[in-house]
């Protein structure tokens, strides 16, 4: 009989994630914390990932999870160099971001000795997260120094000797495993292979089995106002002459209106009306964690724009986001507000659009 290999997303906790969906970031966690906190080797690969990233904390000796802070805070884990809280770590899937989450942690941190906020996500989802983490920093006037940046790990100095960092779950576990390997750790190398098969079957995109609770009315109900919220935004904007409309429009990223940012030219016949005020499902999993863009699909359009909005960059300590490659800029949603303030603040966002384009 031939050797049976089983791969990486078979493992037995990788299974059970399977029986309980709606608790996959809860098992990684206590997962994460009970192998960093029985195991010198794994700490000393967490350090490894710190230190590539520019953060020198000293050697972790003790790690606790879910401890709640002065403010109401809780990250995931809590990690410790004697007795001084040097670390935070989130671990993350596809969850969204909480309110406290990243400021409240920041300011946790000692800001006169080496600390960090460490997020673990999924590498797929590094782009919108580390924007998203980034923006929320900026509009707490909070400095964001980005210092290393690559395929596996993201920081940036936010202040202090305070860091802010990103790595995915891959680069944090084969450090983890390198070090137990070399320290013939083999309870914290498969308690390690546990957590690598959990992780992988969280990245996957294949469809997780369903809860009754994802087909609730909340989600659609949220959808139906996203798609009021384009009609409202685009109705008040044209009255403030900050676009011209055409038609509505559907598609399989989502809902939307057509439309032409002024004061854009009406060159090219229809080429000025290639953009589109929307929803849209795939710029939102991809890039940005907001479900509502501007997109042009018109290149001297886009030119335009990018031009403008590359150039505005070192004039501006909260410039307009925007993503090249997609010819896309997202419209950010206010938090914990009336509809009428989350419409006031859309319409905001494209008006600092259309008088971008005024100048010059």
């Amino acid at each position: 009989m031939g050797d049976f290999i089983m791969a990486t997303s078979d493992t037995l906790l990788a299974h059970l994630s399977t029986r309980f969906t709606d608790q996959i970031e809860n098992i990684a966690v206590e997962a994460l914390g009970h192998i960093l906190s029985n195991s010198a080797s794994a700490r000393r690969g967490l350090d490894d990932v710190l230190r590539i990233g520019g953060v020198e904390v000293g050697d972790i000796s003790r790690v606790v999870t879910q401890s709640t802070g002065e403010e109401g805070e809780r990250p995931d884990l809590a990690c410790y160099d004697g007795g001084a809280e040097r670390v935070l770590i989130e671990a993350k899937f596809w969850a969204g971001l909480t309110s406290n989450q990243p400021v409240a942690y920041l300011e946790r941190l000692p800001k006169d000795e080496p600390s960090a906020l460490l997020f673990i996500a999924p590498a797929t989802r590094f782009q919108s997260l580390w924007a998203e983490l980034k923006r929320l920093v900026e509009s707490a006037l909070i400095p964001f120094g980005e210092t290393v940046s690559g395929n596996a790990t993201h920081t940036a100095s936010v202040g202090g000797d305070r860091a802010l960092m990103m790595t995915s779950w891959t680069a944090l576990l084969d450090h983890m495993e390198s070090r137990a390997i070399n320290a013939g750790d083999g309870t914290a190398q498969n308690d390690i292979q546990q957590l690598r098969g959990l992780a992988a079957r969280a990245d996957e995109e294949t469809l997780l089995p369903i809860r009754k609770e994802q087909l609730g009315l909340e989600f659609p109900r949220f959808m139906t106002h996203m798609n009021k919220l384009v009609d409202d935004a685009t109705r008040l904007a044209k009255s403030k002459h900050l676009l011209e409309t055409r038609a509505k429009a559907h598609d399989e990223d989502g809902y939307g209106q057509n439309i032409r940012l002024l004061p854009l030219q009406k060159t090219d016949g229809d080429g000025a009306w290639r953009q589109r005020f929307c929803v849209n499902f795939r710029l939102w999993r991809d890039f940005r964690e907001t479900p509502l863009w501007i997109t042009t699909k018109w290149y001297m359009n886009w030119s335009v724009l990018s031009e403008k909005l590359n150039s505005q960059k070192s004039k501006q300590s909260a410039p307009i986001d925007f993503v090249d490659e997609a010819r896309a800029i997202p419209i950010y949603l206010r938090m914990g507000v009336e509809y009428s303030a989350v419409l006031d603040d859309v319409v905001q966002q494209i008006k600092r659009l259309s008088d971008m384009l005024k100048e010059g």
